[in-house]
């Protein structure tokens, strides 16, 4: 690729289509790809013509060009321009350089039914940026390693950027003094179920990566609790139905948090929610205190048609930060 090619991808797509793009070049952009996507070029846009300026980019400024082929694609004039400018290029070049991606099956000028495309109806947008990263990979381009975000939070977390939440006086703690550090760049904030004491969200609230802090009850609080009952508590059997209705348990074994019983289990389960079906892989630990048992669930979720193995990636890349923020744990109540 020439020099003066500013972009790894440039989209084209129609604007009823923007949803599904708009998650594309935003996973893109997490992923180091340099995109040529209308709403991030609004200031270069500003004042340029237009018709010789997408002409430019997608003839010349791009390693690759998708296109998302719809109905509303094939009808557009300005999408027309795009592709006539993308296929001017395709036709000088010796390798493929468009990449198409239908939402449906209409057809459009110069595109063969013989030239293989990823159908969007069976595939997120997120599997979309990981075939994308892996084409331009494959045609040299050196991206990022996808756990870097995840190794920055870390190494922030390592080098003190962090901050406290406790639970001192919390309404829903049920007397429970906890604190936890987190990162800095993440967020805390109230939860609605009643024995949700905290959510913490990464990237400013707005992550798919979260820590949640639960409290809840004994039954019987009368009843003495022994160190037998303890352990059969946190017994590999009881870990199974610890889980919630409808999780599929992956392991767990016995540990201690701040120096009291409990255990640590991982779990996988899909939540919907409003129309949304989320993937979420849960890493939760248990530890009894005074009648009462504390939850810390750390979690990294995805969308639910995203493959288990991407999601199963980005949990072994924040599982080490997991682990940090676990060990922070403490307990005042036992130092009172």
């Amino acid at each position: 690729m020439n020099e003066d090619k500013k972009y790894h991808i440039a989209l084209s797509f129609a604007g009823e289509d923007r949803q599904y793009v708009r998650q594309v070049a935003s996973g893109l952009t997490k992923r180091g790809v340099q995109v040529f996507y209308d709403e991030y070029e609004q200031a270069s846009l500003w004042g340029k013509n237009l018709y010789e300026h997408l002409n430019d980019v997608y003839e010349k400024r791009a390693r690759f060009t998708v296109i998302f082929i719809s109905s509303h694609y094939a009808k557009k004039l300005w999408t027309s321009h795009e592709r006539q400018s993308a296929q001017a290029r395709a036709f000088n070049e010796s390798q493929e350089y468009i990449l198409p991606a239908r939402f449906d099956d209409t057809k459009v000028p110069g595109m063969l039914g013989t030239t293989g495309y990823i159908d969007l109806r069976s595939t997120d947008s997120q599997e979309l940026v990981s075939l994308i990263c892996e084409k331009l990979t494959a045609s040299g381009v050196e991206l990022p390693d996808p756990s870097s975000a995840a190794v920055k939070t870390i190494r922030a977390f390592a080098r003190g950027e962090k901050e406290l939440f406790r639970s001192l006086d919390h309404p829903k703690a049920k007397d429970i003094d906890l604190s936890i550090e987190y990162p800095r760049s993440w967020r805390a904030s109230e939860a609605v179920r009643p024995n949700v004491v905290s959510k913490i969200f990464s990237e400013e609230g707005l992550g798919f990566e979260a820590a949640m802090i639960l409290v809840k009850n004994l039954s019987i609080e009368e009843t003495e609790v022994t160190e037998i009952d303890i352990a059969e508590a946190f017994s590999p059997e009881a870990l199974t139905v610890s889980i919630p209705e409808g999780a599929v348990y992956i392991d767990g074994e016995r540990t201690e948090v701040d120096g009291l019983p409990g255990a640590v289990s991982r779990y996988l389960i899909i939540k919907e929610r409003v129309g949304l079906k989320l993937r979420m892989i849960t890493l939760q630990y248990i530890f009894y205190f005074e009648h009462k048992f504390i939850f810390i669930q750390f979690s990294v979720a995805g969308p639910a048609t995203q493959s288990e193995h991407l999601l199963l990636e980005r949990y072994d890349s924040f599982q080490p930060l997991f682990i940090m923020m676990a060990n922070s744990i403490v307990l005042h109540n036992r130092w009172k």
